[in-house]
């Protein structure tokens, strides 16, 4: 009698666990396994050596392709695409309205946009506030302005914005006269009108400016009420 006990027509079979279902901004490792011992290749080069699991990093989106050998020559080959790994950080630009005059609002408004292929934008804050799918902000307080724009994978990218031009106080005069109030005159008034910032002066809606230090003359020839 002859008995034969090493005959193996089973290919063997390939598990491959760890391809990323969901955005990842890091390498990944995939675990490769097969139910018996076998040589293991990717894309050609041997990885394993009559081993039953290894492990192969992946730095990058790719397409690779498995092979397991068994002892008999059996083999498996199965085709892996890992297409979740995103590494590149956003791109982010954001436009005001006006950073020079003076103005009682800015608007600002931010854009993101990931490279091709990419994981996209998640969202958009600006100092913390979700600010994701609004075309323009609007600020009405000086400060500084940091946006934050996040992609799917976790990538981050920053600007800052610094407003300073933002004046929503009224300013304040004062209005010397000459001569004082309670002296008679036949040449006329002249009224001095001392601002606290540059400002257009109007005297009953008769607009004209002052120096550069925000000092204004203007001569009144007939008695009457002034608004200034």
């Amino acid at each position: 009698n002859v008995t034969v006990s090493n005959i193996d027509n089973d290919k063997p079979i390939l598990t491959i666990r760890g391809v990323p279902a969901v955005w990842t901004n890091r390498s990944t490792s995939i675990s490769i396994s097969t139910d018996k011992t076998c040589d293991i290749y990717v894309d050609g080069n041997k990885i394993g050596e009559r081993a039953n699991s290894v492990i192969y990093q992946v730095d990058e989106n790719k397409t690779f392709t498995v092979r397991a050998v068994d002892e008999a020559g059996n083999e498996t080959t199965e085709t892996v695409v890992v297409d979740k790994i995103d590494k590149t950080a956003p791109t982010l630009s954001v436009l005001a309205s006006n950073l020079t005059a003076h103005v009682k609002r800015v608007w600002l408004s931010a854009k993101a946009a990931d490279e091709e292929g990419g994981s996209g934008i998640r969202s958009i804050t600006m100092n913390g506030e979700d600010v994701t799918g609004e075309a323009t902000v609007t600020v009405t307080e000086n400060g500084d302005y940091l946006f934050v724009a996040t992609d799917n994978a976790g990538n981050q990218a920053t600007y800052s914005v610094s407003v300073t031009n933002i004046d929503n106080e009224a300013p304040t005069l004062t209005v010397n006269r000459n001569p004082d109030e309670g002296t008679w005159t036949n040449v006329g008034v002249s009224l001095t009108i001392v601002l606290s910032e540059p400002c257009m002066i109007f005297v009953n809606n008769i607009v004209f400016t002052t120096n550069e230090e925000n000092v204004g003359f203007y001569n009144i020839e007939e008695n009457g009420t002034y608004v200034i």
